[in-house]
């Protein structure tokens, strides 16, 4: 399988697929362009139209069945065999591919209840300006289960295929979410205790302290965290855009003078002057976190919000940084991670 973020892939990556016959399972579905309701002519898309009631229904279909599953991509333009099961055998490229990704990701939005957390649409162009495929990916549900809204029915993959859910299993389902949540809930409240206790002991009252913490929402694991470049990204400045206020502005590190990380047992650590210190801790188990110390000097009553934002930043980076080491070895549809509203150039 591909063993890289699905915003990275290209045109390679599906002929990829395609030489190597990579079979459908129960975390990738191919789908080609689609007939009309009466089976006998194409889609209206294909016609310069909108996209078909069926074509739009049975993608549905299929992302509902991930997001109630372990999670998967659909990948729609790729052509496939007879067999059992079937496997990738040609693209069969659509037109106004990035139109078509923005349509399907308005339909996982509409169609979808509880809508998923996380579900990512990518265009791929594969020939000429804008002919390719779309490639659908929703990571292991936090929330649900979830159901089509054009049919009501809830789907799960089994294998190769997407069936609909019965009341049992969508009952055991929501027993397994709720556990999921909670035990989340567990370790955040931890972290929080953990702040606590680490501020009681500052005894400058004019101190500020701010703690962010990042959680996987699956059960991750890495052979190592420290020595591993991939988890020491740069971290000067940058442009962050967030996809929920739009806007844009370029943030400095607040730290970037202040000397060399010092490595401890599960994290690193900076301490600088005028009583300023950060810490990152990074675990094996996916939990990343900032703590940085501050104390005020004559004059000051607050801290600059860009370094807030670097800090927000940081985790974003580091939780890219998780994704891609864990891809190459063991998740090629990348890793549900929370903090997705940062994109940094």
């Amino acid at each position: 399988m591909i063993g890289k973020r699905l915003h990275d892939w290209t045109k390679a990556d599906i002929d990829a697929l395609i030489s190597g016959q990579a079979p459908e399972d129960d975390g990738i579905e191919f789908k080609e362009d689609h007939n009309s309701k009466n089976g006998r002519r194409a889609d209206p898309w294909l016609q310069g139209g909108s996209v078909g009631d069926k074509a739009r229904n049975e993608v549905i279909e299929e992302v509902v069945a991930f997001a109630n599953g372990h999670g998967g991509t659909v990948i729609v333009g790729v052509e496939e065999t007879d067999s059992k099961p079937a496997r990738a055998a040609s693209i069969a490229p659509l037109p106004r591919c990035g139109e078509l990704a923005e349509r399907f990701k308005n339909f996982c939005r509409d169609m979808i209840e509880p809508r998923p957390a996380i579900v990512d649409v990518v265009p791929i162009v594969t020939e000429g300006d804008d002919w390719g495929v779309v490639a659908i990916y929703t990571p292991k549900p936090m929330s649900g289960p979830h159901r089509h809204t054009a049919t009501k029915e809830c789907y799960v993959r089994r294998g190769d295929s997407s069936e609909r859910m019965t009341m049992r299993e969508i009952q055991d389902l929501t027993l397994l979410l709720d556990r999921g949540v909670k035990a989340i809930e567990r370790r955040f409240e931890e972290r929080r205790a953990h702040l606590f206790e680490q501020r009681a002991g500052l005894l400058d009252s004019k101190a500020f302290t701010i703690q962010a913490t990042l959680l996987p929402l699956s059960e991750i694991f890495a052979d190592s965290v420290h020595a591993v470049p991939a988890f020491e990204p740069p971290m000067r400045s940058f442009v962050a855009e967030s996809e929920i206020e739009q806007f844009r502005c370029e943030v400095k590190t607040p730290v970037g003078d202040w000397g060399s990380w010092r490595p401890d047992i599960r994290s690193r650590r900076i301490d600088g002057e005028h009583g300023r210190s950060l810490r990152r801790e990074v675990h094996r188990d996916g939990l990343i976190e900032y703590r940085l110390e501050h104390s005020l000097r004559e004059g000051d009553s607050t801290l600059p919000f860009e370094w807030l934002l670097s800090i927000f930043a940081k985790l974003y980076l580091l939780r890219v940084a998780f994704e891609t080491q864990l891809a190459l070895r063991e998740s090629p549809m990348g890793l549900n991670l929370p903090l997705t509203f940062m994109e940094v150039n």
